[in-house]
């Protein structure tokens, strides 16, 4: 039949019918679209992840109308649902093929709630709809049916350097960083091999081996996408000597970000050693500390590493306040001490601020310490966080509210940013005018004081 005839024919029977069904009357056209994916089936890579992982192709109706004479729509779902969770339609023109990439595929699952690593059945349709009628004209719909696997959004932690050992009902589950397909987790683990899989269970994905050669408390990061692993071991200082104390949540943490890990600032009299995991709040959890106890804070030492907080709780004892560098080589087992005499003839060796402005309001100990900062002019100490509206002044201690502060000129003195104030030393504020600081305008600002020139700045940020 001419294609001029069978469309008046087509045309004919719709407008003679058109006052009922026309699904029901007339038979679907036969599929000369003919829907495939390549490959079949699709097996998603998190190493490629913005490569193609699977193509759409078709042919388009020409045989009757010309593909001019069609608008495609494609849409996507789980096999057998009705295209009731399937993704938004995608309008297609003047081409016969749509790619998606393993890591848009993956996301799909993962919005499907299908289990990573898991085969699943997806049905894919193609509709091409007439264009240039009054009347009705059925569309020609292709449809296709494959199997898609896809990996993990989901990562575990085990091996025999876990405390999961082998077992994948044990194992750790670790945390996604945000925006890409690299996973962190941080735990203790000892001399043998740690595996990245899929799931709890025996017939989880396992997508890589590395081995651990010494034992510590490792802060890991593995990313999928080039199947590499980092680490780092956490490090910080707690004891009464150390700005925080014993508190924890308070502890002072070392750049870790290279190794040897380092530290310089200001040490009461007192007991030091390295926490690895304070963030836990257990005093059971693994700690470096000195080969004796007392030792004393000088040169190079070996440090040892405890990992449950048992045994002897041997320390280093600061007989001598002041600034110290610290060099902490977990690899080699060994800590440096230098003692830094830049602060010995500064007024106030240490500032925190309080306050119903601050983060932890009027809470002792005193949480919010200023940090010295040795490349500013001589005397300086620097405090960046959020403020609200509220009182700001500035203890000289950590827990004493009659102690020594420093205080402002007047009553309720309202800041203006970028303003320089006087600030007044107080030995004790037992009788003194409680004179404070109010800030107004809420944010994040950067605070500076200077005990030699008796000033304090607010920057907001």
């Amino acid at each position: 039949m001419k294609k001029g005839l069978y469309l008046f024919t087509i045309l004919s029977i719709l407008w003679a019918c058109k006052s009922e069904d026309p699904y029901a009357t007339i038979n679907q056209p036969e599929d000369q679209m003919h829907l495939q994916v390549s490959p079949s089936p699709v097996v998603l890579n998190p190493q490629l992840r913005d490569e193609v992982a699977a193509t759409f192709t078709w042919t388009w109706p020409e045989l009757q109308y010309g593909a001019e004479s069609y608008v495609c729509a494609f849409k996507m779902d789980i096999a057998d649902n009705q295209f009731k969770t399937a993704i938004p339609k995608m309008t297609i023109a003047n081409d016969n093929q749509l790619t998606f990439t393993h890591k848009e595929l993956n996301d799909l699952l993962a919005d499907w709630g299908i289990v990573a690593g898991q085969s699943a059945q997806l049905e894919a349709e193609l509709i091409a709809e007439f264009k240039g009628t009054d009347v009705y004209v059925k569309p020609m719909i292709s449809k296709l049916i494959f199997t898609i696997t896809g990996y993990a959004n989901h990562l575990y932690v085990m091996g025999s350097a876990t405390l999961a050992g082998t077992d994948f009902a044990s194992a750790f589950e670790m945390d996604k960083i945000a925006g890409t397909d690299a996973y962190n987790w941080r735990g203790l683990l000892s001399e043998g091999s740690i595996q990245f899989v899929s799931a709890q269970n025996a017939s989880a994905i396992i997508y890589a081996s590395f081995p651990i050669s010494r034992s510590g408390f490792y802060d890991v990061t593995y990313d999928m996408t080039d199947n590499t692993m980092t680490t780092k071991e956490p490090l910080y200082l707690v004891g009464d000597a150390t700005p925080g104390g014993w508190a924890l949540h308070d502890a002072t943490a070392l750049d870790f970000e290279t190794t040897p890990a380092t530290w310089t600032g200001f040490l009461s009299t007192g007991e030091v050693k390295f926490a690895c995991n304070p963030q836990s709040g257990l005093f059971e959890d693994p700690f470096y500390q000195s080969a004796s106890p007392d030792a004393a804070p000088e040169g190079t030492q070996q440090i040892v590493f405890n990992p449950d907080g048992k045994g002897a709780d041997n320390k280093w004892r600061i007989t001598e306040e002041g600034v110290y560098s610290i060099s902490v080589d977990v690899t080699n087992r060994t800590v440096s001490f230098a003692r830094d005499h830049s602060m010995d003839d500064l007024p106030v060796k240490e500032v925190w601020i309080c306050g119903s402005a601050t983060p932890r309001g009027w809470d002792t100990p005193f949480p919010e310490k200023m940090m010295y900062d040795f490349q500013a002019p001589k005397g300086t100490f620097v405090w960046n966080g959020n403020l609200t509206e509220g009182e700001i002044k500035f203890p000289l201690n950590n827990s004493q509210y009659e102690g020594a502060f420093y205080l402002a000129d007047e009553y309720d003195m309202h800041i203006t940013e970028n303003t320089s104030y006087h600030i007044n030393y107080f030995a004790s504020c037992v009788d003194v005018p409680d004179k404070k600081w109010i800030l107004d305008d809420p944010g994040y600002y950067k605070i500076v004081l200077n005990v030699i020139n008796n000033t304090v700045k607010f920057y907001k940020q």
